[in-house]
């Protein structure tokens, strides 16, 4: 006997509403109810029930293909657009990668042809670097067919090409820089010091006159004169303290090189003289500034 689901009064085998409180009766038949909600996705290929985000199918391994592309690059680029000048880098860097072939290609494409932009700020140019790794790793995960495969790594590799072109002209660049700065120091320190330069250099050329007995006295008397006049002046030409330390040195050297000659009295005087005037000129120059402050 069966009962009401309603109710719970029996009724009869047959019976399609309850005498009691006029329900219908809902019978089992066996056959089980579907209900569908959303939307049910399904291969092309084998009608196998799929996910929206699967580009190949499980069941057959049919490819995907156009499965919402232009809605990615869409909103990328309306990302991209909206985002602030120091967002951008940011946004290109943590954008998801999409899983169709189309779209990292195009992904690739947009990196590609930014990269080798050469007015792209550097920092937009490494987020674009970092773009590019980004859908090579992807691509190598979820594209299988060959030929999309093959022009991924076309792609990557002409790009890579060009970025390691471009890092060897940046170093180039750099290493001439590096030599221009250096060359550049040694050019500020040389040229206003080319007196007491010009004085070691006599006393140098004196040395070998002096061990064949011929007169260097001029060589000798030169260098020491062209050493207290460069030590003299430092103040004037608002020397910086290399220039000071360079008369010093200069100085010392001329005292030294007095052990060479037969009469070392000029190599003394004029080192000391070079020494004791670049001392005055210095705190000469300190007077000045402190004038000048006031």
């Amino acid at each position: 006997m069966a009962y009401c689901n309603n109710c719970g009064a029996p009724i009869s085998d047959n019976a399609k509403f309850c005498q009691e409180c006029g329900s219908r009766i809902e019978r089992d038949t066996g056959v089980p109810h579907i209900e569908y909600r959303g939307t049910l996705l399904k291969c092309p290929n084998c009608q196998g029930h799929v996910d929206k985000t699967t580009t190949i199918c499980p069941y057959c391994g049919y490819q995907f293909h156009n499965v919402g592309s232009s809605k990615t690059i869409k909103q990328f680029t309306d990302s991209l657009l909206h985002a602030q000048d120091k967002d951008k880098g940011n946004v290109i860097r943590n954008y998801p990668v999409p899983n169709t072939s189309e779209d990292i290609m195009d992904f690739m494409l947009m990196a590609s042809t930014n990269i080798k932009d050469d007015s792209l700020p550097e920092d937009l140019y490494s987020a674009w670097a970092v773009k590019l790794e980004q859908c090579k790793q992807k691509a190598d995960i979820v594209i299988a067919d060959h030929d999309d495969r093959a022009a991924v790594n076309d792609i990557y590799e002409q790009t890579q090409q060009y970025i390691s072109e471009k890092n060897k002209q940046l170093l180039r660049g750099e290493r001439l820089q590096t030599t221009g700065s250096l060359l550049k120091g040694i050019f500020r320190i040389l040229v206003p010091n080319l007196g007491i330069i010009a004085g070691i250099i006599l006393f140098i050329v004196a040395i070998p006159m002096e061990k064949t007995y011929e007169n260097n006295s001029v060589h000798v008397l030169g260098g020491a004169i062209l050493l207290m006049v460069s030590a003299e002046t430092l103040h004037k030409r608002n020397a910086h303290v290399i220039d000071y330390l360079f008369a010093l040195a200069g100085g010392g050297l001329c005292m030294y090189l007095g052990k060479y000659f037969y009469n070392d009295s000029v190599n003394i005087l004029g080192g000391f003289a070079t020494i004791a005037l670049a001392v005055v000129s210095y705190f000469r120059q300190l007077s000045r500034g402190s004038r000048s402050d006031k």
